[in-house]
């Protein structure tokens, strides 16, 4: 276990800013066929997303006026319900492949966390500085972003753990120390899965 092996262990817990109303439709499609969607499932989902159009009516009453815009075609985006969760899946399912490190990505949705096991201090501030660039680079390129406002770093320690101050930090983007107890951790590991644990336990 990484307690008794003294290893240091932390997770990197991602929440994409607006990634329901990010996806981009012709880079979704793109990535159809390193998934083996066809047949009718490409269809579906084809289908869902594309020749959609929108538009806005303003009705303000004290004006005595209505503004209705002409319609547009949407480009970006999916609903949050319905295909919502299954859309953002496949948009994101290439997110583990971007990496070069061992961090072990738990994907979910729109929140991901990315659990990092280090043998010592000075390797561990170095291997999540490289996973959270590597983050941003592939975010960036899927036209994706963090909400550094609820992005997190939670480090696992025990009385024997010896600690640090952790920096993680990309270009002027910085992530928050989420601050917990035992209970506050135990709690986050059983959010991000039984996968955690195993992860844990083979360190």
């Amino acid at each position: 276990m990484c307690f008794n092996n003294q290893t240091m262990a932390g997770s990197i817990i991602c929440n994409m800013e607006k990634a329901f109303n990010s996806v981009n439709h012709v880079l979704l499609l793109s990535k159809q066929p390193y998934y083996a969607i066809s047949g009718k499932a490409e269809l579906l989902l084809v289908s869902y997303i594309q020749n959609r159009y929108q538009r806005f009516q303003i009705i303000n009453s004290c004006l005595n006026s209505n503004i209705v815009t002409k319609w547009t075609k949407i480009k970006y985006g999916c609903r949050r319900f319905q295909f919502g969760p299954i859309i953002i899946s496949v948009y994101i399912n290439d997110w583990p492949k971007a990496r070069e490190h061992r961090a072990i990505p738990i994907l979910f949705t729109d929140v991901t966390s990315i659990l990092i096991t280090s043998p010592n201090n000075i390797q561990f501030q170095g291997d999540l500085n490289v996973v959270f660039r590597q983050i941003n680079e592939w975010l960036k390129g899927s036209l994706l972003s963090l909400n550094l406002n609820k992005t997190y770093f939670v480090r696992f320690t025990n009385k024997s753990t010896c600690t640090s101050d952790i920096q993680i930090m990309y270009e002027d983007k910085f992530i928050q120390l989420l601050k917990r107890n035992f209970l506050g951790y135990l709690l986050i590991i059983l959010f991000l899965g039984k996968h955690t644990l195993n992860v844990l336990r083979l360190n």
